[in-house]
């Protein structure tokens, strides 16, 4: 049957969204990350070797490659990153839902527990999830268990296992 709306509203808000909170790094950290590093290492000990030795020529062209490629490491990667958050913002997962008796097409991340879903041959699972009813299907769990092959779902119980394992 499904949730309701309001159902599903207060899931969402007792359980949040379904998804994984990104960690965005500051710009700042970004560019400081630039400076560390083998070839940043050995240019800032080779500056500091020219400035205890007075050599200023080689310590201004030292310093200014140091920074040279600071700038540009910090700018491939600012630009790399605004690349993958515009993919992403492109590529917003779907999934059929059971709402209030019919089936609606949500984002994926405002799943909740007790969402039924409806799954097809080459859909990404977008939760845990338990199998209902439905033809069997194979399931690629390598991401999560490193398991080589897909498993079938759902699958004979086994004794060792808690009651309903082969459905998960």
């Amino acid at each position: 049957q499904g949730l309701t709306s309001e159902q599903a509203q207060q899931r969402l808000l007792e359980h949040g969204r379904n998804e994984i909170p990104e960690n965005v790094e500051a710009w700042y950290v970004m560019l400081g990350k630039q400076f560390v590093g083998m070839m940043p290492f050995m240019l800032i000990i080779a500056a500091v070797l020219s400035g205890v030795t007075e050599d200023w020529t080689d310590f201004a062209v030292i310093t200014l490659m140091l920074i040279v490629n600071a700038l540009i490491g910090f700018h491939e990667e600012f630009k790399a990153r605004q690349s993958l958050d515009a993919l992403k913002a492109q590529m917003t997962a779907t999934v059929p839902v059971k709402r209030d008796g019919e089936m609606v097409i949500i984002p994926v991340a405002e799943l909740v527990p007790g969402d039924v879903i409806f799954l097809r041959g080459g859909n990404i699972v977008p939760a845990d999830c338990e199998f209902l009813e439905g033809d069997e299907m194979l399931v690629d769990t390598a991401a999560l268990t490193g398991e080589p092959l897909p498993r079938k779902v759902p699958r004979p119980e086994r004794p060792d296992e808690p009651q309903g394992a082969g459905r998960q």
